[in-house]
């Protein structure tokens, strides 16, 4: 089955079950509204048609992003290639007796035609404030500041996981109150067969925002101390046209997972240090173009089983239209510098992009 055919039947499907839901319901009503941010379409179900509430809602959006880039490293022939990726996001949830139940997915395709659930939640707020979620999603330690996070260009700077790190299996537990937010849970470990043990708080108020996080797992060895950590957080101010972000974190051992140090498969980084940070500055020339510049750069001491460090640091600089929220058009320049073994080596990426949404 072609991918257009899937997402065809996909649809098909979300609208089925929300047209059979009515036929088991004489008494329901159902809306249909378009939402403002260029994120999808939400279907709301009420259980009759005084009740202004829904009591489920199910919110269908989609996404597809093109980069087309020109990569040149140091003694090689300059690349150009053509970067595409296709998200389809499903958000559901119901107002029951014991609270609110929801579930959200996330499939992608990254040009393989082989598309795939890549992230997964299932959610219950079962108090005021509180949330106990489970699936597949970003790690609860993930730094949501800097450029990794936030910036439009970003995604074309650097070789490694960065501070964003990777998706995984999880269950968490959440809390909310005004400004500040915590989440503490479980996940998947990348170092060891024990699940590792991941913390996130995080503070919002007005123009500035403030996180700490940080995670621990058991190496697979299990020997005394052997423990991979991290540590990180960032902060974000905004005046006006103006913003500024900054993430950084350090630690030991998940030097794959928030370093910008590309890790070869096999390299052993169970003893290994590691600090990595990132700045993003934005500006808003107008209500529809702005400008974005990052700085990023990050260390593995004694790289793998060597005595050298590993570096990698970088800066870039881009610049977006949104004329719509549902299109936004850019272009962007980075340049990185590499040294591992003593041995340096730069290249200098340039990239123009198209994201569409509906």
């Amino acid at each position: 089955m072609t991918n257009t055919k899937w997402l065809s039947a996909l649809l098909a499907g979300t609208a089925l079950t929300v047209a059979s839901t009515a036929a088991f319901a004489d008494t329901s009503l159902i809306t249909m509204k378009r939402n403002l941010a260029g994120e999808g379409v939400t279907f709301s179900i009420s259980p009759t048609a005084d009740m202004p509430a829904a009591a489920t809602e199910i919110t269908v959006a989609g996404e597809v992003r093109a980069i087309l880039s020109n990569f040149k490293a140091d003694g090689s022939d300059s690349v150009s290639d053509l970067s595409t990726r296709a998200r389809l996001f499903v958000r559901g949830k119901t107002e029951t007796a014991v609270g609110v139940v929801g579930a959200k997915l996330r499939v992608q395709d990254s040009g393989s035609q082989n598309a795939t659930i890549n992230q997964y939640t299932g959610y219950w707020e079962f108090a005021p404030g509180l949330t106990l979620t489970a699936g597949r999603t970003d790690s609860i330690a993930a730094v949501q500041y800097g450029a990794d996070w936030n910036a439009t260009g970003g995604t074309w700077f650097g070789e490694g996981a960065a501070l964003t790190n990777s998706s995984f299996q999880q269950v968490n537990v959440a809390f909310s109150s005004g400004p500040v937010a915590m989440t503490l849970g479980l996940e998947d470990s990348a170092v060891g067969p024990d699940l590792a043990v991941a913390a996130s708080t995080t503070f919002s108020a007005g123009d500035f925002g403030a996180q700490l996080a940080g995670k621990s797992a058991n190496v697979a060895d299990g020997s005394a101390g052997d423990t991979a950590y991290a540590i990180g957080g960032g902060l974000g101010y905004s005046a006006g046209a103006f913003g500024l972000q900054f993430g950084a974190v350090t630690g030991r051992g998940l030097a794959g997972e928030y370093s910008y140090v590309a890790v070869p498969t096999g390299t052993d980084l169970t003893d290994d240090k590691f600090n990595a940070m990132s700045v993003l500055g934005t500006f808003s020339m107008t209500e529809t173009t702005s400008l974005e510049a990052w700085y990023g750069t990050g260390t593995i001491k004694d790289f793998g089983t060597g005595t050298d460090d590993a570096k990698v640091s970088g800066y870039g600089a881009g610049v977006f239209w949104n004329p719509v929220s549902q299109l936004r058009l850019g272009a962007s320049v980075d340049t990185a510098t590499r040294e591992v073994a003593g041995v340096e080596a730069d290249a200098t990426q340039v990239g123009v992009g198209a994201w569409f949404k509906f």
